[in-house]
């Protein structure tokens, strides 16, 4: 009876370890092995021990359909990047970069959604890692940055409208659509950034490139100077007596001069009395009506 016990327990113990070495191994990181020993008790007889060793790997996140939106994009505008994230436990850490904007934060759901405002222009590679557990992932996409237009806008005339000339030119470049806004266009063409304008005013061109839809705005301000030239004459009243039998009248302004008398000098005299006006005309101003006046008694 004995030697029957006996005979069974070595059995067993070979069936355990058959299976001990057959059994594929699993892993499980971080954790201690856990042995399993059989023994034929404390009576004595035979002792056998075999052990298995269970681990269990953590497992790295997982980044797809890493991209963004719009692509291209012009400089200075916002840029959405989407990624699908999934092999994580709870939230993840991720970072987006291209070397000079970075953006960090951390996230629970697995359709990742980041914006950034762009900078300077070309194709820019943006990085994505996330991290999770210890482990992560990444994932790099080329966006193109396309360069804003840079606008000049200058005016004929130093900008400023005069009595003779009471419309000027804008003209605008650095791209090939234009317009024009301000107080009074009288023309503009979108093709060439020419406009035609009659009034004092603050004035703005957008201006596009057609190619990539980028577009940038900039103002010029247009003065006037249209009231006209100041004049007057001195003295404005005298009275010619037998003593003072004549009178000198000269002219106030800058300019040229047109007496009723037909003189064009600064200064006159008169011997005889009566009215005496005097027109001034200043360079790019048109005429005006006499506006003082002299008369002579006797």
């Amino acid at each position: 009876m004995k030697n029957s016990i006996r005979s069974l327990v070595c059995l067993l113990l070979i069936a355990a370890q058959t299976f001990a070495e057959t059994m594929p191994a699993t892993s499980y990181s971080g954790a201690r092995p856990h042995n399993a020993s059989a023994t034929t008790g404390a009576s004595g007889g035979y002792l056998s021990e075999t052990s298995v060793t269970v681990t269990i790997d953590k497992v790295a996140p997982t980044l797809t359909n890493f991209s963004a939106s719009p692509d291209p994009v012009c400089s200075g505008n916002s840029v959405t990047f989407s990624a699908i994230v999934s092999d994580v436990t709870g939230s993840y850490s991720y970072t987006l970069t291209n070397g000079s904007s970075t953006v960090t934060g951390t996230s629970s759901t697995s359709a990742f959604s980041q914006s950034l405002v762009t900078t300077d222009s070309g194709i820019q590679a943006f990085t994505l890692t996330v991290s999770n557990n210890g482990l992560s992932a990444t994932d790099i996409y080329e966006l193109t940055v396309s360069a804003l237009p840079d606008v000049t806008l200058t005016a004929s005339s130093g900008g400023t409208l005069i009595c003779g000339q009471t419309s000027l030119t804008l003209t605008a470049s650095g791209g090939d659509d234009f317009f024009f806004t301000g107080p009074n266009i009288l023309s503009q063409d979108p093709e060439t950034g020419i406009a035609v304008v009659n009034a004092a005013g603050v004035y703005s061109v957008t201006v596009t490139n057609t190619e990539t839809g980028c577009f940038s705005t900039t103002v010029t301000t247009v003065s006037s100077t249209t009231n006209g030239p100041s004049v007057s004459i001195n003295p404005s009243s005298t009275t010619l007596t037998n003593a003072s039998p004549s009178a000198s009248l000269t002219a106030v302004g800058v300019g040229t001069f047109l007496w009723s008398t037909g003189a064009t000098t600064q200064v006159i005299s008169v011997t005889s009395s009566g009215t005496y006006s005097v027109t001034l005309t200043s360079p790019g101003a048109v005429r005006q009506p006499p506006v003082h006046q002299w008369r002579g008694q006797t």
